[in-house]
């Protein structure tokens, strides 16, 4: 029997290789079918890749390829001094339009797929949808940019062509890290959340930026357990959370993507394996 499922992928920074184990195990499933993604931050990363059309194995691929954060960083002097960020973000950006192949919202086919942004005037998460027609002319790496440009540390983004004209927008993760409540209305059998947004490990805090996204990670606990609290009451045994085992990882831990890839992929066969066979 098919199994139609939505999938929810949290923020986590450099943790959110943990999605791409996720959805290795989901692909080799022959009665799973994605309806809709919705992602934020480096969940809209993972989840923007696969509703353009790439397979899990090239996602991996991308990430396995990833040997330092050069990859995906510029280390521009003048941002230092200039600018809502230390980086401006626009290597991350032009990496993604290689990898989306310059696609917008109303070439994904695959799925549906919901992004969260943070808008910055109001500080208000933002969706961006290919539900919606108006977003239909969104530039999907400008889109993926803008919900991964993590604050102070990326330059904050305009979206063109997003209706808001030059206002900017940063990471979703800010405003809402675990975005569960926009599949609350998919006519689906299963949701299912990847969670690796808060795993917080003290002693792995080495530097300045550490830190600071450390900081952030320890707001979003609240935010994170009132949003499945929430969905578990509201959706019952619709809802599947899933929570790899991994602790610490930022941004710049991109030497430990294997292990985030490897936890990822055993949760997820030690959580669903028994859901499936039912």
């Amino acid at each position: 029997m098919q199994l139609n499922i939505s999938l929810v992928l949290s923020s986590g920074g450099i943790r959110a290789a943990a999605h791409i184990g996720l959805l290795i195990f989901l692909e080799e499933q022959q009665n799973i079918n994605i309806k809709h993604i919705i992602g934020s931050s480096g969940g809209a990363v993972i989840g923007g890749l696969y509703a353009s059309g790439l397979s899990s194995a090239e996602i991996k691929k991308i990430f396995l390829d990833i040997k330092n954060p050069g990859f995906f960083i510029e280390y521009d002097l003048w941002s230092l001094f200039k600018g809502t960020g230390l980086f401006p973000g626009k290597k991350l950006r032009n990496k993604l339009n290689v990898f989306l192949r310059d696609q917008h919202i109303a070439n994904v086919k695959r799925c549906d797929l919901s992004i969260v942004t943070t808008h910055v005037r109001s500080g208000n998460p933002i969706v961006f949808t290919t539900r919606n027609t108006a977003h239909s002319y969104i530039n999907l790496a400008d889109l993926v940019a803008a919900s991964s440009a993590i604050p102070a540390v990326f330059r904050t983004r305009p979206i063109p062509m997003s209706g808001y004209g030059d206002d900017n927008f940063y990471d979703g993760g800010i405003s809402d890290c675990l975005p569960i409540n926009y599949a609350y209305d998919d006519l689906v059998d299963k949701i299912l959340v990847s969670n690796v947004a808060s795993q917080v490990d003290d002693d792995k805090v080495t530097s300045k930026i550490d830190a600071l996204l450390c900081a952030y990670e320890s707001l979003w606990d609240s935010h994170i357990n009132q949003s499945i609290s929430e969905a578990e009451y509201l959706l019952g045994n619709k809802l599947t959370v899933l929570t790899p085992k991994m602790r610490g990882g930022t941004i710049f831990d991109v030497k430990r993507i294997p292990e985030f890839i490897e936890a990822g992929y055993d949760n997820a066969k030690a959580v669903l394996t028994p859901l499936l066979a039912i």
